[in-house]
């Protein structure tokens, strides 16, 4: 696919087999990024994975494509921080087309198999987006990072 966002500097596009992409920037964090693909690659809906590496120096671009050929890995120009890769992954995946994306972050891990699907259907219903992750003493509490489902329009 030919990019023409110019803050992407490599651009590895995974196969667009879902109208749902999820979002996830990622620095020097190969292997909890590797553990929340794996957690959400368990999930009962199915969802495209778009991971942006903000510019990391451990090689994480380059480890992502041979390791998960079926998801988006975008190499951003530089470090734009958690904010800047949620938004290059947004404005690459509304380019795309994708009708749904759900904004992440890279240690994020799904609690069951069903939490992508409950939150999407929660956010399909009721026009909003239930925000929950667990905390240390197992207490909801609301991360503002952890799967958020915005729709397109």
């Amino acid at each position: 696919m030919n990019c023409p966002i110019p803050e992407i500097r490599h651009l590895c596009t995974g196969p667009k087999v879902s109208d749902i992409a999820i979002i996830i920037p990622t620095y020097n964090q190969l292997e909890i990024t590797r553990q929340c693909i794996d957690s959400i690659n368990e999930q009962t809906l199915k969802v495209d994975i778009v991971v942006v590496d903000n510019a990391s120096t451990d090689d994480t671009y380059q480890n992502l494509i041979v390791t998960y050929p079926e998801i988006t890995v975008i190499a951003a120009k530089e470090n734009y921080g958690g904010a800047g890769g949620l938004y290059l992954g947004q404005k690459f995946a509304y380019e795309r087309g994708y009708k749904y994306i759900i904004l992440s972050d890279n240690d994020a891990f799904a609690l069951n198999d069903n939490l992508l699907l409950e939150i999407f259907n929660n956010m399909q219903s009721n026009n909003i987006t239930k925000i929950i992750n667990i905390a240390e003493d197992d207490k909801p509490n609301i991360s503002f990072f952890h799967f958020i489902c915005l729709s397109k329009n």
